[in-house]
């Protein structure tokens, strides 16, 4: 890809998102955008406000706010919004989505998509090629801008809520995601104990209680969000290939709810030229070891999948969603931040939404543009930036030898197991759904950073490539653990690594079953772990420790 975000250091803001901020406040935003700093803004350009009948297109805005950023000396990200379908998409093309019990989801509207139309199934064949149609006129519009820094070709890819999509097109697409893993119905039946009697007549799991159809069926459809990204990249790629092509996750998969809002960022990052994070920190006050590790724990992760990173939607403030947040707090999420190796930051955002529930929402300025402690905050830092930007863009955070194992089939069905709870922070910051393998994760990695230890992430799909660097692996809820990863932690033991391991190691096979004794055999045998040790489920007990 072109370097230019390797060499350009990207310190910015999301600004535009329509219906607002208004034209009339254009000039005076981007002019005082300068004095603090600030050399980058975010456009996003919405599907359904963009092209609000087939193949009618609206320019007048983009157009205005490219010539404004010219003349004020700031780049653009080019943000395509695709979430949010125009009406045709769902009257023309049938683009709506279905549950899993095949009912209508119908499209509606939110803060972030408050023009409506969110959400379409891309997995209908008309709604791709619609969305690719209106990616092309936009590209090529705009891909001789001459400060036109990157495309964002997805925000935020996840599939959202726990029961998309249960449309034909997605159905047929589940089947045939079962056929290439599983090959025959015979092998899928044996490895399930299901008794289906052929791939045509599997359907969604009609209720949220069978593990394994529903452990199935939110990883197939994590990696159709997948697809969309690079349904995108390629529209774009074709007529653009001089400019980076980028992404971001919302909720990265180590605080991410990954059944009801899943995706999966080593995959995704390596679709795209350029990966990035919002910083999605709840509690505005920094009050206990969990906040304060918080930042730093979605960057460290952030890195291990894609080590040059940015951070997008780093909010300013939580407006009516929460506390205000203190200057001291902000800046120490911000430098946190860079000093876990961000390449980038863009604010969210610069004026306070009007619209909508997000309304009054982390403004870094107030509603009526005038500036506010945190605004002076952002030039100050601005200033640091500027003097030192070649070390951060060229500094690599020294790796630690201790590091945490991450597992999407473990998160995956800890989170199966507990399909009811619906408040994400609720559950795994406050005693409410238990989702201990989230728990899990943030409980440990605040803990060595409380003890001084800076531990890396791993997940379990690099795990044969990352080891030789690593004196000490923790294994936090490992409910699930292949043949090949067993061999791997036998082999690293055997050279002198160190494995600590939580209770419920090797609790379910890969069909989501209760293994008869865990840890499993091998398992057992490499930890050491004697009959005479453990407690039996008669006795109403479960694992302790190993």
């Amino acid at each position: 890809m072109d370097k230019t975000l390797r060499d350009f250091f990207m310190y910015g803001t999301q600004y535009h998102r329509a219906p607002t901020p208004l034209p009339e406040e254009w000039e005076e935003d981007l002019i005082n955008m300068g004095k603090v700093g600030l050399n980058t803004i975010q456009l996003r350009t919405q599907w359904r406000w963009h092209e609000p009948r087939e193949d009618e297109y609206r320019f007048e805005e983009t157009d205005a706010l490219f010539d404004l950023a010219a003349r004020h000396g700031k780049k653009v990200i080019f943000n395509f919004l695709m979430d949010c379908a125009p009406d045709y998409v769902f009257q023309t093309y049938g683009g709506g989505r279905k549950d899993m019990n095949g009912l209508p989801m119908n499209p509606g509207a939110h803060g972030a998509y408050y023009v409506g139309g969110w959400l379409p199934c891309f997995t209908n064949p008309h709604v791709a090629r619609r969305a690719q149609a209106f990616a092309r006129v936009f590209a090529e519009r705009y891909k001789d801008r001459k400060n036109l820094l990157a495309w964002k070709v997805w925000k935020e890819p996840r599939s959202r809520p726990i029961g998309d999509c249960g449309c034909e097109h997605s159905i047929r697409s589940y089947r045939d995601w079962l056929r290439q893993r599983y090959g025959t119905i015979e092998a899928l039946n044996d490895a399930l104990g299901k008794r289906w009697g052929d791939f045509e007549t599997i359907m969604p799991p009609a209720m949220p209680w069978d593990y394994a159809e529903l452990f199935l069926w939110r990883k197939w459809a994590i990696v159709e969000a997948t697809k969309k990204i690079q349904l995108m990249y390629d529209t774009v790629k074709a007529i653009d290939d001089t400019r980076p092509l980028i992404s971001h996750v919302g909720q990265c998969s180590v605080v991410q709810d990954i059944a009801w809002s899943g995706s999966d960022d080593l995959v995704n990052a390596g679709v795209v030229d350029f990966f990035g994070t919002s910083l999605p920190t709840a509690i505005p006050a920094l009050v206990n070891i969990m906040d304060e590790a918080a930042p730093a724990m979605i960057c460290d992760w952030l890195r291990s999948v894609s080590p040059y990173y940015w951070v997008n939607e780093l909010y300013t403030d939580w407006g009516d969603w929460n506390e205000p947040i203190s200057v001291e707090d902000f800046r120490f999420k911000v430098w946190t931040t860079l000093a876990c190796g961000a390449k980038g930051i863009l604010y969210w955002q610069y004026r306070a939404e009007r619209v909508g529930n997000e309304n009054n929402l982390s403004g870094m300025v107030d509603i009526d543009g005038s500036f506010r402690p945190i605004t002076h905050e952002v030039g100050r830092i601005a200033e640091v930036i500027q003097k030192h930007k070649d070390l951060l863009l060229n500094a690599e955070v020294d790796e630690s030898e201790v590091a945490i194992l991450y597992s999407p089939d473990s998160d995956m069905i800890n989170r199966v197991e507990n399909t009811g709870g619906d408040d994400y922070w609720d559950f795994v910051l406050t005693s409410g759904f238990p989702y201990l393998y989230k728990k899990a994760l943030f409980g440990i990695y605040a803990l060595l950073r409380e003890l001084g230890v800076a531990p890396r992430w791993i997940d379990v799909r690099t795990l044969k490539d990352s080891l030789d660097s690593v004196k000490l692996l923790y294994l936090p809820e490992c409910f699930m653990v292949p043949d090949d990863v067993a061999d791997l932690l036998e082999a690293f033991a055997g050279r002198g690594g160190c494995i600590v391991a939580e209770e419920g190691l090797g609790l379910r096979g890969q069909n989501t079953w209760l293994n008869r004794r865990w840890p499993a055999e091998r398992l057992s045998d490499l930890f050491g772990v004697r009959a005479a040790a453990r407690r039996t489920a008669q006795r109403g007990e479960v694992y302790a420790r190993i």
